[in-house]
């Protein structure tokens, strides 16, 4: 199972990764990790599967690999600030389009990162609704603090 994680730089795509791999907080990640497997593997409809986590670049000079992995991911976690409204504003303006022009198949998870800092909620909200209600294969919105473990 191909789980792409992506979104703009510094929303905390590689720490999470990371993250999860560890169980701490990384204080130093490189800027993007490579695949990685996780040890274990998940049983689904009584067949084994393994866990492949793909950390995305935001670099302009890597559009086309990303594109790629949009296409053939399985799972895609959308990641975004909420404190940053640049960030909130282009799941809609870029992301969300992006990812329906390549894969129309793949579950999209929202995942608020930073969730210790401050937010915007009105409008956080407004934008979520919207996605939600314009694109079918948004599932779920989650927020997590990769730096608080939460």
């Amino acid at each position: 199972i191909r789980i792409l994680f992506l979104g703009d730089e510094g929303v905390g795509k590689s720490s999470m990764i990371g993250t999860i791999i560890s169980g701490t907080f990384p204080q130093k990640i490189k800027k993007t990790l490579p695949p990685l497997y996780l040890p274990e593997e998940l049983c689904i409809d009584k067949e084994w599967k393994t866990i492949n986590l793909i950390d995305s670049s935001s670099s302009g000079e890597e559009e086309e690999e990303v594109d790629k992995e949009i296409s053939i991911a399985d799972v895609i976690l959308l990641i975004y600030d909420g404190s940053d409204f640049t960030s909130v504003g282009r799941l809609e303006t870029d992301w969300a389009t992006r990812i329906s022009h390549h894969n129309t198949f793949a579950p999209i998870l929202l995942v608020r990162n930073k969730s210790d800092l401050e937010t915007n909620s009105e409008n956080l909200e407004k934008t979520l609704e919207k996605l939600t209600r314009d694109h079918e294969q948004v599932e779920m919105a989650l927020e997590c603090s990769c730096q608080e473990l939460k």
